[in-house]
C-alpha cells in the first residue's frame, strides 16, 4: 500500500529554496548538480503519476460504458480499486477515498455473504484512506472486517492480506494499544517472509515494528528489529555493513520525528538508547551521532522550558562538534540553539555571542528565523535596540531568500516587529518615524495581499499598530483613522464578545478624543475600555487596567472633578505597585496625584507622592538627566504655596 507524493510535493519546494540559496552564493556552485538532479527526478515522478491516473480513470471509463453505468462487476469494481491506489499515491486522498468506498459497495453487491478476497482487499485500502486521515476508529472497524474476510477465504499467504495487517498493526499502535499493533505487525512479517521477493515489504514492517517497540518502551527489541530491517535494506542498495551506529542514527531520526510530532515521552526514550548504542559502541569516544543527540536533548529541554539543562547539553554538543572539526551548519544550529537558551535566562550579552558567531559562519540556517526573534525581543526589553533592529532586519533578508518573491506570514509578521521595534523609538525624529510607518504599511499591505479583500485579525492588528505609532508620532488624524478601522473590523469578527484587540483601540481612541477637547466622548471610550479588560482578565491585574484608569483620572482631573480623579489615580497605582514590571506606571501614576494633591491643597500628601516618584524614577534611569526625571523636579518646584491656593486650581494637561 503506498504512501503517497505529498512528501515528493513537499521536497521539491525546500529543493527549490535551496537552488535558489546556491543559485545566489556562486552560479557554479557544486551542489547545484545534484539538487537540479533531485528536482528532474521528483518532476518526472509528478509526470507519471498524471499519466497513470489518466490511464486508470479511462479503464473504469471503459468498464462503465461495456458493462453498463449502474451494473456492479466484479471486473470494474477492480479497476476502482486500481485508480483508488494511484490517488492515493498521489496524495489525492478523498477522490481516492471515494473509489475504494464504491469498489467495495460493488463486492458487497456482487458477494452478499462478504465472503471475498477481492473484498477483503478493498476493505484494506480503505481503512488504509481513514487512518491517513486520522479516524482510527473508522480505520480498525474496517482493517479488522478486512482481516475476518480474509481468515474466512483462507487467504493466510496473500501478500494484500500481509498489507492489510500491517496496516491493522499500525491503526493499533497509533490508538496506543503496543501489544495488539506488535501481534498483527509479527503475523504481517511472519507472512510476508513466506513469500517469494518481499524483502522490502518485510523492511517496510521490521521498520514499523522497531518504531512501537520504541513507543511500547521494549528498546532491546526496536534494536533487534531496526538492525534486520537496515542490513535487509543494506542488501537490497548494495551499501556498506550495517553497524549498531547506524541502528543509533535511525532511533535519533525517529526520535526527532517523534518530538515533533509531540510525542516527547518516546523521543525521550528512543534518544538516551540512541545515546546508550553509542556509548556501548564506541565508550567514551566522541562521535557525531553523540553530538547530534546532546543538541537535541537541548533542543527539548528548550521546548520544556529548562534553559539550565538545554544549556548544559548544547555547550556539550557544541564542543564536540568544534573537536571532530564538524559541519559549519552543525555549529551554526548548535549556537543558535544555545543563544535561545541564554535568551530564556535573560542573558543578552551571551545571547548576542552566540548569534553573532552562527552568523558569521559559512552556512545561516532556517533555525536562525526563531532564534533572530527571540533575541530582538530580548534587546527589546534591555532597551537595546539597535542591536535588536540589526537581528531582526537580518530574520527579514532570510525569510525573503528562503520565501523568494512570494507573500509570507512569516515575512509580514517580521515586517511587523520591525515598525513597532522602531515606533519604540524616539518618533519625533521624522526619519526614524517614517521608517516605522514603512515596515508597518508594508506589512498591512501583506497581510491584505495574503488574506484578501475579508476582515482578519491579522489585519486588524495591523491597523492598531499604525494608529498607536501616528498617535506616538503627531499624526492623530491618521491614528483615528487606523484605530476606528481596527475597532470596525474586530467588532465584525468578534461581534459583542470583549476582545483585547478591541479594549486596546477603545484606549487610544480615548486618549485621542481628550486630547482634541472631547472629555464626554473620551471618558465613554476609556470607561468602556476598562470594563471590558476587567471582564476579560477577572481577578487578574494588568498593567493595561491601570494605564486606562490613569488616562481615566486625568480626563476627570481636567474637568474639575479632582476626587473622582484620584479615585482613578489610586486604583491605578494600587494595581501597578502590585505588578512587576510595573515601575514606570507607578511612577507617573505618583508625579499626577502628587500634582493633583497640590492643586487640592494638600501640600504633605503632594510632596510625599513626588519624593517617592522621584526616588522610582532614579532607579529606574541610570541618566539623571533623563527627560522624566526633569518633569517631576520641576513639579516639585512648581507646587503651589498656600497663598496660591486661594487662587483656584491650575488646569490640569495630562494629555
Amino acid at each position: 500500500m503506498e504512501v503517497g507524493l505529498l512528501d515528493q510535493l513537499k521536497a521539491r519546494d525546500l529543493l527549490l529554496v535551496r537552488l535558489r540559496e546556491l543559485t545566489a552564493q556562486h552560479k557554479g556552485h557544486p551542489e547545484l548538480t545534484p539538487v537540479l538532479f533531485e528536482l528532474g527526478r521528483i518532476d518526472k515522478q509528478l509526470k507519471d503519476y498524471e499519466t497513470k491516473k489518466a490511464e486508470a480513470q479511462e479503464n473504469v471509463r471503459k468498464c462503465r460504458e461495456r458493462l453498463g453505468e449502474a451494473t456492479p462487476h466484479v471486473e470494474t469494481a477492480m479497476e476502482l480499486t486500481k485508480l483508488g491506489r494511484i490517488l492515493n499515491h498521489g496524495g489525492e486522498i478523498h477522490a481516492a477515498k471515494r473509489a475504494h468506498e464504491e469498489s467495495v459497495q460493488m463486492h458487497r453487491q456482487l458477494h452478499p455473504d462478504n465472503q471475498c478476497n477481492e473484498l477483503a482487499g478493498a476493505l484494506g485500502h480503505l481503512g488504509l484512506l481513514h487512518r491517513q486521515q486520522g479516524d482510527l476508529d473508522k480505520a480498525l472497524q474496517v482493517l479488522e472486517e478486512s482481516v475476518r474476510i480474509w481468515r474466512a477465504v483462507e487467504k493466510n499467504s496473500d501478500q494484500c492480506f500481509a498489507d492489510t495487517l500491517h496496516e491493522l498493526g499500525k491503526v493499533h499502535a497509533d490508538r496506543g494499544n503496543f501489544q495488539a499493533g506488535e501481534e498483527s505487525l509479527k503475523e504481517s512479517l511472519e507472512m510476508t517472509r513466506s513469500l517469494p521477493k518481499t524483502e522490502l515489504l518485510q523492511a517496510r514492517t521490521l521498520r514499523v515494528l522497531g518504531q512501537t517497540c520504541c513507543k511500547a518502551g521494549h528498546m532491546e527489541e526496536a534494536e533487534t528489529y531496526w538492525m534486520e530491517c537496515l542490513s535487509i535494506e543494506n542488501v537490497l542498495s548494495g551499501g556498506q555493513e550495517v553497524t549498531k551506529i547506524v541502528v543509533a542514527g535511525e532511533m535519533y531520526r525517529f526520535a526527532t520525528a517523534c518530538e515533533d510530532a509531540g510525542d516527547s515521552a518516546t523521543a525521550l526514550r528512543c534518544l538516551e538508547w540512541a545515546l546508550h548504542i553509542n556509548r556501548r559502541e564506541n565508550g567514551s569516544a566522541e562521535h557525531p551521532g553523540v553530538a547530534a543527540v546532546l543538541q537535541t536533548f537541548g533542543l527539548m529541554a528548550l521546548k520544556r522550558n529548562d534553559p539550565q539543562a538545554a544549556k548544559q547539553h548544547l555547550q556539550d554538543s557544541l564542543k564536540m562538534t568544534r573537536d571532530l572539526q564538524g559541519r559549519d551548519q552543525d555549529i551554526a544550529h548548535t549556537l543558535i540553539y544555545l543563544s535561545r537558551a541564554w535568551v530564556r535566562e535573560g542573558n543578552l550579552p551571551e545571547a548576542k555571542k552566540c548569534m553573532d558567531e552562527a552568523m558569521g559562519l559559512r552556512h545561516m540556517p532556517d533555525v536562525a528565523v526563531t532564534g533572530l526573534r527571540a533575541i530582538s525581543l530580548l534587546c527589546e526589553k534591555r532597551a537595546d535596540a539597535e542591536a535588536g533592529a540589526r537581528y531582526l532586519q537580518i530574520c527579514l533578508q532570510k525569510l525573503q531568500y528562503l520565501h523568494g518573491e512570494e507573500d509570507h506570514p512569516d515575512i509580514a509578521e517580521t515586517l511587523r516587529a520591525l515598525g513597532r521595534f522602531f515606533g519604540e523609538g524616539d518618533v519625533q525624529d521624522v526619519k526614524v518615524a517614517q521608517k516605522a510607518k514603512d515596515y508597518l504599511r508594508d506589512s498591512l499591505q501583506m497581510k491584505r495581499r495574503i488574506h484578501g479583500n475579508t476582515d482578519h485579525p491579522e489585519i486588524a492588528a495591523a491597523l492598531y499598530d499604525l494608529g498607536y505609532l501616528c498617535d506616538n508620532a503627531g499624526d492623530p488624524d491618521a491614528a483615528k483613522r487606523y484605530l476606528q478601522e481596527s475597532l470596525r473590523m474586530n467588532r465584525a469578527l468578534h461581534g459583542n464578545t470583549d476582545q483585547p484587540g478591541i479594549a486596546a483601540a477603545l484606549h487610544l481612541l480615548g486618549n485621542l478624543r481628550g486630547r482634541a477637547g472631547d472629555l464626554e466622548t473620551a471618558k465613554q471610550c476609556l470607561q468602556e475600555s476598562v470594563r471590558m479588560q476587567r471582564r476579560l482578565h477577572g481577578e487578574a491585574e494588568q498593567l493595561e487596567i491601570a494605564a486606562t484608569l490613569f488616562h481615566l483620572g486625568g480626563l476627570c482631573g481636567r474637568a474639575g472633578d479632582l476626587e473622582t480623579a484620584k479615585q482613578h489615580f489610586r486604583e491605578s497605582l494600587r494595581i501597578s505597585r502590585a505588578l512587576e514590571g510595573g515601575e514606570a506606571q507607578t511612577a507617573i501614576t505618583l508625579r499626577e496625584l502628587g500634582g493633583i494633591s497640590g492643586r487640592g491643597g494638600d501640600l504633605e500628601a503632594a510632596k510625599m507622592y513626588l519624593k517617592e516618584c522621584l526616588q522610582i524614577q532614579r532607579s529606574l534611569y541610570t541618566d539623571h538627566k533623563h527627560p522624566s526625571i526633569a518633569t517631576t523636579m520641576k513639579a516639585i518646584a512648581s507646587l503651589p504655596k498656600p497663598a496660591e491656593l486661594e487662587k483656584g486650581p491650575k488646569p490640569h494637561a495630562l494629555f
